[in-house]
């Protein structure tokens, strides 16, 4: 989940990357890039439940390349088969991963580094850390004993419980079906996956989590039951806004499937589009209503639906990927890609988005720094989405995804190379710096 990847990493790790002269910006960064990237590839979040509720009834209204209608049932099927389309999620992974290893920045972020390693300056002179959303009451005495148990204990029981009920579950549905336990293990765990109701198991595991965390606190009187329960109600103030944006979305989104709107661009692009630039098209558009909604769900609810047929139907009219069988399916796929990496990349762009918000939240970093020191890197990992990503696939066909992930890897570490900088090497007029930080 990436709100709780936000709060949780952001606040556990503030300490220690302090104490080793670490920009909160940077911080921040990764607490963001490692959140919704993460939990949009994960087959055990919150999201591949609402990613495929977008697009599971529209799934119906196609074929498959061998010619069988889609059934809801598909739905897990389509996501996996999307994941090697899901360019943002990997290269913005990768990005993270390749500015640690070769310890090289650039931009903003660059001189926030630079504040942090030569002036001792995790967090700019003058800027203001956003609080903490439950810092009145969730901080007790300073005489209270801090035991790692209380938050790890929990952390396994939401964890380890959601992935055993989903477990649980898929097997419970698989077990009636001889023809499905007789697959091979690979073709079995994703039966069992297909049939999970992960959202479900979330809700009971998240449940027992918070129960959990209660009683420990309870039972080693640390702090009274009034104020833990304060504490959980006010943690819920950061999500509010967030609920009010997913409700118009998902009302919009349904006011688009009654009014059959999903046909209408069939028949509008069907002449004017061609099925090379939908993708690419898509991506743009997804992220653009991302960045200034602030909502990668909200995009997903808008769009998704709109998607699955019109992709299919101009995928099949242009013989996407070599013949008309399995063009609808091709382009469907890379364009559910498309639209799932576009969100990802406008909500991670956005200042108002919840996830920026809540990683400067956690990572107790001014927000404007972080959205400032974040943009370019973000900006180079979506330019090695279209550039290396897409645009190959759309020209050579979705057969070559795994030369378009090795290129655009090799292309951010090309541009983290030529235009990034070793932030512990001598600094040139550090009094500049210095005042630059101040202000």
């Amino acid at each position: 989940d990436d709100y709780t990847n936000c709060l949780l990493v952001g606040t556990t790790m503030r300490p220690l990357t302090d104490s080793v002269r670490v920009a909160r910006e940077k911080l921040a960064y990764i607490v963001d890039s490692t959140a919704a990237p993460i939990a949009g590839l994960s087959v055990f979040s919150t999201w591949v439940v609402y990613e495929m509720s977008q697009y599971r009834t529209p799934l119906t209204m196609v074929t498959k390349p061998d010619g069988t209608p889609y059934v809801e049932t598909d739905a897990f099927t389509v996501f996996l088969d999307s994941l090697p389309f899901r360019f943002y999620s990997w290269f913005a992974l990768a990005l993270v991963v390749l500015v640690i290893v070769t310890r090289r920045d650039f931009g903003p972020m660059l001189k926030a580094e630079q504040r942090a390693r030569h002036l001792n300056q995790p967090l700019a002179p003058g800027h203001k850390p956003m609080a903490a959303v439950d810092e009145r009451v969730a901080n007790p005495d300073e005489r209270t004993p801090r035991r790692a148990r209380n938050a790890l204990i929990p952390l396994c029981v939401l964890v380890f419980g959601t992935v055993s009920l989903m477990f649980w579950q898929g097997f419970q549905a698989v077990a009636q079906d001889a023809e499905a336990m007789a697959l091979p293990l690979g073709s079995w765990l994703r039966e069992v996956l297909a049939n999970a109701q992960s959202d479900v198991a979330l809700l009971y595991a998240s449940a027992s989590a918070w129960v959990t965390a209660i009683l420990l606190t309870q039972t080693q009187r640390l702090m009274p039951l009034r104020t833990t329960l304060l504490t959980s109600l006010l943690s819920t103030r950061a999500l509010y806004m967030a609920f009010g944006i997913l409700f118009l979305a998902w009302s919009l989104g349904h006011i688009c499937r009654d009014l059959g709107t999903s046909f209408f661009l069939t028949a509008a692009a069907r002449e004017a589009m061609t099925a090379a630039a939908l993708p690419i098209l898509l991506f743009v558009v997804a992220g653009a209503i991302a960045f200034a909604t602030g909502t990668s769900y909200g995009t997903m609810a808008i769009l998704l639906p709109n998607v699955v047929v019109l992709a299919h139907q101009l995928g099949t009219d242009a013989a996407f990927g070599g013949s008309p069988a399995i063009g609808g399916t091709a382009l469907m796929l890379v364009s559910i890609g498309a639209v799932l990496e576009g969100a990802i990349f406008g909500d991670h762009c956005s200042p108002i988005s919840d996830t920026t918000v809540l990683s400067s939240l956690g990572s107790q970093c001014d927000l404007l720094a972080h959205v400032t020191t974040q943009l370019p890197y973000a900006l180079l990992a979506m330019t090695a989405s279209a550039v290396c990503g897409y645009l190959p696939i759309l020209w050579f066909g979705p057969s070559i995804w795994p030369i378009s992930m090795a290129a655009g890897v090799l292309f951010m570490a090309a541009m983290l190379w030529i235009l990034g900088r070793n932030a512990s090497d001598p600094v040139d007029g550090m009094q500049t710096l210095a005042t630059t930080s101040t202000e």
